[in-house]
């Protein structure tokens, strides 16, 4: 995976802008045919998916602007992109710290991620790996 320095470089490497370096989960490009979403790599199973429904920390992050744009950037891609987006891959500092900490941040060029199922008011999502 290409190694980025900013969080913004690794949206850009997909061609998306972040709303905010802050507080940005995900984006779209200006063309609309990208989604990006932000993952954590210890919450990605060993076959490739995620799987929000039931996440421990739903409450907590529920309401979240992040999470109110993440949501609005699936739909997009669940109507606009035949449910696919890219992946931009973190690596926390302490995965049991709260908030998190990011240690490494990578675009992933190899996965392509299929939306399967969302729930509009918490944002919770499972996705499939496309490729």
């Amino acid at each position: 995976m290409p190694k980025t320095s900013t969080l913004t470089d690794s949206y850009a490497f997909f061609g998306a802008e972040i709303r905010n370096p802050r507080w940005s989960w995900s984006a779209v490009s200006k063309d609309g045919k990208t989604v990006v979403v932000t993952l954590w790599g210890d919450e990605i199973a060993a076959d490739g998916s995620v799987d929000f429904f039931g996440h421990p920390k739903v409450d907590r992050w529920k309401t979240q602007i992040g999470n109110r744009f993440r949501i609005k950037d699936l739909i997009h891609a669940r109507d606009h992109c035949d449910g696919e987006f890219r992946v931009v891959r973190l690596t926390a500092v302490d995965t049991k710290a709260i908030p998190r900490a990011i240690k490494q941040r990578e675009p992933d060029p190899d996965v392509v991620m299929r939306l399967t199922r969302l729930d509009e008011q918490t944002g919770e999502f499972v996705a499939q790996p496309v490729k």
